[in-house]
């Protein structure tokens, strides 16, 4: 299974928590499990559990806002993590300038900050059929998701855009070029 450990600011948390909400379904399925610092008990050895956590973690999965890349913790756990060769995926939240040498070597799952859509339950959908879908690539998502046409942001596995435009190109009317 797929452990996530959860990096990102407090300003960042309601985002989080929405995603973690989106990503509950994954977590019946066993598909993965989602560590957050933010859900150790009251009265628990917050530095103990904290390393605990990171022990456990087989990927990490950073929200990306001006928050959390000014945050010097945080950036240092991305670089620990990648330094003991644990994958880094990134949710970008805000719109900010985060590529860099550290952050060109984890994975984003979707190309657009979860603030720029139109309807924000299609940004959290979004993140979650990618992160299902890197985890297992032959996972496919029944959703009731009508927003996907509107927002424009949802799309297709890599190798099904591939193999789509593969197929328009083998049925173009020879007519179409005289």
């Amino acid at each position: 299974m797929t452990t996530f450990f959860l990096l990102f600011d407090e300003q960042d948390e309601p985002h989080v928590r929405a995603l973690q909400q989106h990503l509950q379904p994954l977590v019946r399925q066993a598909m993965l499990e989602v560590l957050n610092v933010a859900d150790i008990p009251a009265g628990a050895d917050k530095d103990s559990e904290t390393a605990s956590y990171h022990h456990k973690a087989t990927h990490y999965l950073l929200f990306v806002s001006a928050n959390s890349l000014s945050n010097e913790a945080i950036y240092s756990q991305v670089k620990a993590a990648i330094d003991q060769q644990k994958a880094v995926w990134l949710v970008l939240v805000r719109p900010c300038v985060w590529r860099d040498a550290l952050l060109e070597q984890c994975l984003v799952m979707v190309n657009k900050p979860i603030t720029d859509y139109a309807q924000i339950d299609t940004a959290y959908h979004d993140n979650t059929i990618a992160i299902a879908q890197s985890i297992d690539p032959s996972y496919v998502a029944i959703s009731n998701d009508k927003s996907k046409e509107e927002d424009g942001a949802q799309q297709a596995p890599v190798q099904q855009q591939f193999a789509a435009k593969i197929y328009n190109i083998q049925h173009i009317d020879k007519a179409d070029f005289s």
